[in-house]
């Protein structure tokens, strides 16, 4: 348990990632991601609070969140 409020003590979660549609494990439950519906960031969904509301579905893609510390 970190001390420092930072990226790494504020948000935990659990999440499969993949750069490329892949098989995943069978313990995952969610069987071939490139099955999973497809959410695209900055269309499909702009907020958060979106996302959060998608978030109860057995699985789900979400494709194209910019990276923070690399877009402006």
């Amino acid at each position: 348990r970190g001390t420092a409020h930072n990226e790494l003590t504020r948000h935990r979660y659990d999440v499969a990632l993949h750069k490329n549609p892949a098989e995943l494990a069978d313990n995952a439950g969610l069987g071939d991601l490139a099955d999973l519906p497809v959410l695209r960031w900055g269309s499909d969904v702009t907020t958060l609070e979106q996302l959060g509301e998608r978030l109860a579905e057995d699985g789900l893609r979400v494709v194209g969140v910019p990276n923070a510390r690399l877009t402006g």
